[in-house]
């Protein structure tokens, strides 16, 4: 479903309600204190602004991993930045994943949980996520339709890596979904 751009809009602005206290964001911002990986998914979050007025590419991080290693913790604190916390994950169309990019141009996304994204699209949905426009279309009489675009940062999470998911994988869906390995204490680099 692509949404009409009034709904766009009203989606845009509910992204930054603004929420809690000072006092309650300070304390939020403790819970950073000595915790690499949340450092890295707030800077993460706070990329997604300026990259637009820096002429950055769109693209993002992938926290993948064990279970229990702080992947979706990162993502959801990183995501409560700007808005209430959405709960968005990959189990998508890849259709629906280009309407949610556009809901969230020049913004922050989180997409928790790889494993449930369809292994047959999620290689060229990294790729359309990070070509900032939709597919193009014709409608019914062979008109074009209006292509979305957006410009987007976005954190990405699950316990396996894109190439773990969908077998072999291009170099360049490396680059557009980085992969980043968190490990609990007693994991190895092996």
């Amino acid at each position: 479903m692509i949404y009409p751009a009034a709904n766009l809009a009203l989606m845009d602005a509910e992204l930054y309600q603004p929420q809690g206290s000072f006092e309650g964001q300070m304390e939020y911002l403790t819970l950073l204190q000595g915790n690499p990986r949340l450092i890295f998914a707030v800077c993460t979050a706070f990329a997604a602004p300026v990259a637009k007025l820096v002429n950055a590419e769109s693209g993002g991080i992938h926290f993948w991993g064990k279970s229990a290693h702080g992947k979706s913790t990162a993502g959801t604190l990183a995501n409560a930045i700007y808005r209430k916390p959405t709960y968005l994950t990959w189990r998508a169309t890849d259709n629906g994943l280009m309407a949610i990019a556009a809901a969230h141009a020049h913004n922050f996304l989180y997409l928790d949980e790889l494993h449930q994204g369809d292994p047959k699209t999620l290689p060229t949905s990294v790729y359309d996520l990070a070509n900032e426009a939709s597919k193009i279309r014709a409608n019914t009489d062979g008109q074009f339709q209006q292509m979305k675009s957006w410009k987007l940062v976005y954190l990405s999470s699950g316990e396996q890596t894109l190439e773990g998911m969908c077998g072999k994988t291009q170099a360049g869906q490396h680059v557009r979904l980085a992969p980043i390995e968190l490990q609990g204490k007693g994991d190895s680099n092996d």
